[in-house]
């Protein structure tokens, strides 16, 4: 669900108009006007594990009532429009339907104007959900995408170079959702939770599943924005099959992300530190992702600041 100008397209275009409308008038309230713009955040079904990133754009017409468009890029959702959106103080409700029903959103705005905080409501289940205030810059993306060569040397010269560093390389598909959802869930809980630059990610994106190709992996570029993180794609699966050895596992490794420490160097069967998958049963369970686990595996490997005497 990223909000880019290309993908907002002509649905959004008569709504920026509608906002320049309502800056020349002046039709909609202060109350209102706080929660105009682009929030960004997630729906959060297990934390940590199985989360839904939500983007949503929110303007008043002249009339000064809000309308807003939102996307689900996990589930492929785009610019889909909210239905009854109301405001009242500091609360800020709507409804979100699609083929498989409809859902019920009540958050309520922080007081420093910059975080959503509520609920969705999906029939008996209710699930908590979170959007930050956020700008067209941090929703586009970032850097090239790097195609690697047969041998992905470029990988390796890139790994080396950054010797000293925390290193997380990762293995996804561009059409699996649950590979997207690692990677949205490293920018969010990893990237934008530990400012270090002693940190380094390198998502390389391969051929993986029916469907996967370059032009889609470009496509990937918008889920992860960090300067620190480079996206890759890789011709053949002979990374993924070179990886499978640490995991000790018969097929390639894909949808894992391996750590390495500030002292690790390239070989031909680089050894990490640790990994984490979503492979379920077919690997050791007390290895599955967790974004919060994440974040502690990787302070765990960064070495103390040195504190200036």
């Amino acid at each position: 669900m990223e909000c880019k100008k290309a993908i907002w397209g002509k649905v959004r275009q008569p709504l920026c108009l509608l906002a320049l409308l309502l800056l020349a008038s002046a039709a909609v309230a202060d109350d209102g006007a706080r929660f105009v713009g682009l929030w960004k955040g997630a729906i959060i079904f297990e934390k940590g594990a199985i989360e839904g990133d939500m983007v949503a754009e929110f303007i008043a017409n002249p009339g000064g009532k809000l309308v807003g468009l939102c996307s689900l890029p996990v589930h492929g959702v785009t610019d889909k429009p909210l239905v009854d959106v109301k405001w009242n103080g500091n609360n800020l409700s709507f409804v979100y339907k699609d083929d498989t029903g409809t859902s019920m959103v009540t958050v309520a705005l922080s007081a420093d104007g910059k975080r959503l905080s509520g609920n969705m409501q999906e029939k008996d289940k209710s699930y908590p959900i979170y959007l930050k205030k956020a700008s067209e810059e941090e929703l586009t993306a970032k850097g090239p995408l790097e195609v690697l060569s047969a041998d992905n040397r470029e990988l390796g010269q890139r790994f080396d170079k950054d010797g000293g560093k925390v290193r997380l390389i990762v293995l996804l598909s561009p059409t699996c959702s649950v590979c997207i959802r690692m990677a949205r869930m490293i920018q969010r809980y990893l990237l934008e939770e530990v400012d270090d630059p002693r940190l380094a990610v390198y998502l390389v994106w391969g051929p993986m599943l029916e469907g996967d190709n370059q032009e889609v992996a470009k496509t990937m570029l918008t889920h992860v924005t960090d300067p620190r993180a480079v996206n890759y794609w890789t011709p053949s699966a002979d990374l993924a099959k070179l990886f499978s050895k640490p995991l000790q596992a018969q097929s390639p490794a894909w949808d894992v992300l391996f750590f390495f420490g500030p002292g690790a160097r390239w070989t031909n069967s680089p050894e990490p530190a640790d990994y984490a998958h979503q492979q379920g049963k077919s690997l050791p369970l007390d290895h599955q992702f967790n974004g919060e686990k994440l974040v502690a595996q990787v302070r765990k490997l960064l070495p103390a600041k040195q504190v200036p005497k």
